[in-house]
């Protein structure tokens, strides 16, 4: 574990982040909110403190093993002050000083932050972290009314932040110097640059075969194809034998799955002319590192909900009215909308047109462009369909409740206000109604819920045309 610094002002943040790598990145722009003003500890998973330690504006990194503590625990504080006293020599240096923010909505967190905040019961239980854990729960009961973008939704924890563009993470010099001399030789001659293939996800269900991602390539015109590299970690060199299998030839194609760090891996990312994949933590590094990339989206993988960050990303989604959907309704239907992507020389050609900067429809997809403002992370459909204006009216009103949005509201249609307006009230009930946490004492959490419903119903609703 690398400590940055020694010692800490009073106005110290602690941010705990117990997700996946992905996660990390996308607490950015909280980072970028904060880190102005105040001194920032982050609180990770130890399988991902190395990614932890890269992202900029961090102070010190401090670790757990949150997956055998989940299995561990199920709720109970007892074992927790001496797992917090670990985490540093000094057992007072595992108490938080300053704010905590409990990005994640799972016991253990809650756990983690009532220990930390010990000398002061439930003071991380505010009426901004009521609102965003209502919102999640609203939006997990219909996915597709959701068009806030989770990275935003944790940024709102600053108070009002003023939201900037991020500015690129740069990869550390080991990255920069390992990117160039392994790819010295892979780029010469190819004029269309690098595309880096994630082969990889979270899980066997986020997954598209390499068989299809390697068709993707082949089917490209050997004058025109840009060279390939194969990422992953390890434990998916197989995933990269048989995108080689399919791919048929090795003539410009670099494996280095399983084979780099992470700050070898942003080298890689920095380097790349386009990053493919589905929804997996390494995309969301290649987009932070400021290389354009293209994800697949598809199943309970929302895009709004988690795609890539920033100006200019591409992002292909089902044409399907469902999309996103329950994690249970994609098994059901054994997640056929994969289907979507295999046609080698349908996905060859979109490919292209995107590097030609002349997007086009493919059949069966939706294809979607980022677009950031200074009210967050957003996407625009760029072919077939239109936009749900119910959902982006409540998307409006969401970001005005959360402060992130200062602008007046817009005149809707309507049944488009009263649907909006519908929302906010189910938004409002489950803020009212918001369990407890272990630890938290009954009056602070009175508080928090009080806080949260009168934001919620002091934000004027969207007049009707």
């Amino acid at each position: 574990m690398v400590t940055r610094h020694t010692s800490f002002p009073p106005d110290e943040v602690f941010i705990c982040q117990l997700a996946r790598l992905g996660d990390l990145a996308q607490t950015l722009p909280l980072i970028r909110a904060l880190n102005r003003i105040r001194t920032l500890e982050l609180l990770c998973d130890t399988a991902a403190a190395p990614w932890g330690e890269l992202l900029p504006g961090i102070a010190r990194v401090r670790t757990l093993d949150s997956r055998a503590w989940r299995r561990r625990s199920a709720g109970d504080l007892a074992g927790f002050p001496s797992l917090l006293a670990t985490l540093d020599r000094d057992p007072a240096a595992a108490r938080c000083r300053g704010r905590f923010l409990a990005l994640n909505d799972h016991p253990v967190a809650d756990a983690v932050a009532a220990v930390a905040c010990r000398e002061d019961a439930g003071s991380w239980m505010t009426g901004r972290l009521v609102l965003i854990r209502s919102y999640v729960r609203l939006v997990a009961r219909d996915r597709r009314l959701n068009r806030l973008h989770l990275a935003d939704l944790w940024a709102s924890l600053a108070g009002a932040p003023r939201l900037c563009p991020l500015e690129p993470v740069p990869a550390p010099p080991s990255g920069t110097q390992f990117a160039k001399t392994v790819l010295e030789r892979l780029s010469s001659g190819k004029s269309g640059g690098i595309w880096t293939f994630i082969l990889g996800s979270g899980a066997n269900c986020r997954r598209l075969d390499p068989e299809i991602f390697a068709g993707w390539w082949r089917e490209i015109p050997p004058e025109v194809r840009p060279a390939a590299v194969l990422a992953g970690g390890r434990g998916e060199e197989e995933l990269a034998a048989r995108f080689r299998r399919a791919a048929g030839s090795s003539a410009g194609l670099l494996d280095l799955t399983g084979r780099c760090s992470p700050a070898e891996l942003l080298g890689i990312f920095a380097a790349s002319r386009r990053v493919i994949g589905v929804d997996t933590g390494p995309l969301h590094w290649a987009a932070a590192v400021g290389t354009k990339v293209v994800g697949m989206y598809f199943a309970e993988a929302g895009l709004h909900d988690t795609g890539p960050y920033g100006e200019g990303h591409w992002a292909l989604a089902p044409d399907c009215p469902e999309y996103p959907c329950a994690p249970a309704r994609a098994t059901a239907c054994g997640r056929r909308c994969r289907e979507a992507f295999a046609d080698p020389r349908k996905m060859a050609r979109l490919l292209a047109n995107l590097e030609a900067d002349t997007p086009a429809a493919a059949p069966g997809l939706v294809l979607h462009r980022s677009r950031w403002t200074p009210a967050g992370n957003g996407w625009e459909k760029v072919t077939d369909g239109m936009e749900d204006p119910a959902a982006a009216a409540f998307a409006r009103l969401a970001r005005r409740v959360l402060g992130l949005d200062s602008s007046p509201a817009l005149p809707q249609e309507p049944e488009t206000a009263r649907a909006a307006d519908r929302w906010r009230a189910a938004w409002s009930d489950l803020a009212g109604r918001f369990p407890r946490p272990a630890a938290v004492p009954e009056k602070v959490m009175e508080q928090a819920r009080r806080d949260a419903v009168q934001r919620l119903q002091a934000v004027a609703p969207a007049p009707a045309c």
